[in-house]
């Protein structure tokens, strides 16, 4: 068994990042389903709030939906001119549709008679989605006895403005099926797609042959009983008479690999990384990112085509974390005088050095973060406040409440510790013993803000936590 938490872009519309326990087959989804047709929206009964998160088409639905549908071609349990109303569940996983789209609906009843549902973690799906489920519906009746093992390979790009959005289905794709000593050989299709049908049941492997310029992103399964999915293929077990998938995401293959390190060649660990077009960012981009590692190492990888600029702690401020500011390659903070690198896919840009030319001064502080009773709170968040900016520190306190973080030299900042309990158990016994005064350990408490001058390096700092410890502390 496997579980789904990804987003939902080979489903939509259905609603982000549910979290399914398996999906169906086109297969399974007909023969499961009541009601199976092509149809478009005729119109829905009201319109729901977008949810701003960085999704596919940065849109999605939430609440209940009420909406009227037409058939425009029959598979299962209604003809061709009809029209049906749906009633969409407000949860994430439900289907919500828009007015003039095009649909393969999988229905069932809701629990008012002549009313459908559309179920989440299920095949329904825009017409644009569904090749592989078409291709099996207009086989049928042929189809129907049939074992069938199918798949889709598309080609997807984390856009600057639409992360993880679909560019295309790949034709003419080389698929390769193994079982024990058998060999099958087919190509995907126009729409992206291969099946087979008529194999026995049995354990089957999938491998597909991408272009040079592209690589697999992870592959999907769906009817399959078992299965493991690995990254360039996929195994399931296909049952007897059954249907399964197996479907790849492909990413261009692009490559940028290098170092980030200080004034001497010293690597600098945690720094993020990025990749600024030429052109600029709009205010909603997203820009391909990493973050380097203890060797001061970065990998940014599967992002589109295009000509860009390495930047190193893009859009922040000096810290004592890092005390430095946007620095572009090969060491620069001046935008203008940034080397430009054109980056296609299949060619790798390797090795680079991002130098940061100059370093702020920092000091150390040091101290203990604690509850009122003198009892030391575990893996507390730290900030540093500096006038009306709020920073959080790293690395933070560890699980005796000990903390040894950097601060930039000689500017005036204000310590405050934040302590939340981190499970659900340790939630409940604190909220236990909490029988009086304002605060909540749910929300989380704070400390008060303590002034240091950070001008030297300093030891022996407490931060309180006003309230005493719970029973686990």
């Amino acid at each position: 068994m496997w579980v789904w938490v990804i987003l939902l872009a080979l489903a939509a519309p259905l609603a982000w990042a549910c979290d399914c326990g398996g999906w169906p087959s086109a297969k399974g989804a007909w023969q499961t389903s009541p009601v199976v047709f092509l149809g478009h929206v005729e119109r829905t009964e009201q319109e729901f709030d977008k949810l701003e998160l960085p999704l596919p088409e940065a849109a999605r639905y939430k609440g209940r939906q009420t909406v009227w549908v037409k058939v425009d071609e029959a598979f299962k349990g209604v003809e061709v001119g009809s029209e049906l109303r749906l009633e969409q569940a407000g949860h994430n996983c439900a289907p919500k549709f828009r007015t003039g789209e095009k649909v393969v609906f999988y229905l069932h009843p809701s629990k008012e008679p002549g009313v459908w549902e559309a179920y989440g973690c299920h095949r329904t799906r825009r017409v644009a989605d569904a090749a592989d489920d078409l291709l099996f519906l207009r086989a049928l009746p042929w189809a129907a006895s049939r074992s069938r093992l199918s798949g889709e390979v598309e080609l997807y790009e984390d856009a600057l403005n639409e992360p993880f959005r679909r560019v295309r289905n790949l034709g003419g794709i080389p698929v390769r099926i193994r079982s024990g000593d058998r060999l099958i050989e087919t190509v995907t299709n126009a729409d992206g797609v291969y099946e087979i049908y008529d194999l026995p049941a049995g354990t089957y492997r999938v491998e597909v042959d991408l272009p040079k310029e592209m690589e697999i992103r992870f592959p999907m399964l769906a009817g399959a009983r078992e299965g493991i999915q690995l990254k360039n293929n996929t195994q399931l077990l296909l049952e007897a008479g059954a249907g399964a998938s197996a479907s790849f995401i492909a990413m261009e293959r692009t490559l940028v690999t290098g170092r980030v390190v200080d004034p001497e060649g010293n690597p600098l660990a945690g720094v993020p990384v990025s990749l600024e077009p030429v052109g600029g960012l709009s205010p909603s981009s997203r820009p391909p990112a990493s973050s380097t590692k203890a060797d001061g190492s970065f990998e940014i990888r599967q992002f589109p085509s295009g000509e860009y600029l390495l930047v190193a702690n893009r859009g922040q401020s000096a810290s004592g974390w890092r005390p430095f500011g946007p620095t572009y390659f090969p060491g620069t903070g001046d935008r203008q005088r940034a080397q430009a690198f054109k980056i296609t896919a299949g060619k790798p840009v390797e090795s680079l050095v991002l130098r940061i030319p100059k370093l702020e001064p920092t000091v150390t502080v040091s101290g203990q973060v604690q509850f009122s009773d003198g009892k030391p709170a575990s893996q507390p968040w730290l900030y540093a406040i500096y006038g009306d900016r709020k920073e959080q520190l790293f690395p933070g306190a560890d699980g005796d409440g000990w903390f040894r973080i950097p601060l930039l030299a000689g500017q005036p900042v204000r310590l405050q510790a934040v302590w939340t309990p981190f499970t659900p158990r340790l939630q409940l016994e604190c909220l236990d013993v909490r029988s009086d005064g304002p605060y909540s350990y749910r929300t989380g408490l704070k400390s008060p803000e303590l002034p240091v001058s950070a001008a030297v390096d300093q030891t022996g700092l407490f931060l309180t936590l006003p309230a005493p410890a719970c029973k686990s502390q």
